[in-house]
């Protein structure tokens, strides 16, 4: 199945897009980020700031290797 990854700073930034979706967290060394998972699609929350948008996005990759 294809994967698309979406990163986001806040939950607010998501909500309107993952109501309904199943809730998990995704983890790297560093940090625990939340996630809503739908039908092919990864919607994570890394928090504000570059640093904690790279850790998601590599915890992403790493975890659930995405296509987009």
């Amino acid at each position: 199945m294809s994967r698309i990854a979406v990163i986001a700073a806040m939950e607010r930034e998501l909500a309107p897009l993952v109501c309904g979706w199943k809730k998990s967290v995704v983890a790297s060394s560093d940090k625990k980020f939340t996630a809503f998972e739908s039908e092919g699609v990864l919607a994570v929350i890394s928090g504000i700031g570059s640093q904690n948008a790279e850790l998601a996005a590599r915890a992403v990759v790493e975890q659930f290797h995405p296509s987009v």
